[in-house]
């Protein structure tokens, strides 16, 4: 994969639209990976009967279903890492940005801000806050104790997590100032 485009060039082509792709990140490959293997020895475990065996020959129904409820978490991380790697996108535009990937999402440049690099217990992403309905009182609660990051990108996009705030929010002041 080309390295992407200095976040200067990016914001040259504003209002675009400019289209980002998945970066496919070692991170989110092992991820996936690690998904997979897991699973698949979670189903083996299950299927052979010596997941939480009490050693009787019979299979302990009750550590089967426990094994397969935890193998099919397992496997919806999966599917999830999968769809990012292989059609994962950022959109921007002159009224908002589009997620593409495993959720599809769009929001509007007035309805969002605060764009940062946020990093805790090994979990690192750009996160930015969505402007909550009056009306939502959870939305508030979340707002005015949790920080407010309401949403987080998926990707870095290929781009150093700094960069990607930096671009996000530069390209946000451009178009609510027109």
């Amino acid at each position: 994969m080309s390295p992407p485009a200095p976040s200067e060039d990016v914001l040259s082509k504003f209002p675009g639209p400019v289209t980002l792709s998945s970066s496919s990140s070692l991170r989110m490959k092992i991820g996936a990976l690690l998904s997979a293997i897991v699973a698949a020895a979670l189903i083996y475990a299950g299927v052979m009967g010596r997941g939480l065996s009490t050693g009787h020959p019979q299979p302990d129904i009750a550590g089967m279903v426990v094994l397969f409820s935890i193998a099919a978490l397992f496997l919806a991380l999966l599917r999830r890492a999968v769809i990012q790697i292989r059609s994962g996108s950022l959109r921007l535009d002159e009224t908002g940005f589009e997620l593409a990937g495993y959720r599809h999402e769009r929001y509007l440049w007035r309805d969002v801000g605060d764009f940062r690099v946020e990093r805790s217990r090994g979990f690192e992403a750009v996160g930015f806050r969505v402007r909550p309905p009056k009306d939502d009182p959870d939305a508030l609660l979340n707002l005015r104790f949790l920080g407010g990051r309401d949403v987080w990108l998926p990707d870095s996009y290929a781009y150093r997590l700094e960069e990607l705030a930096q671009l996000m929010a530069a390209w946000q002041t451009r178009a609510i100032e027109g």
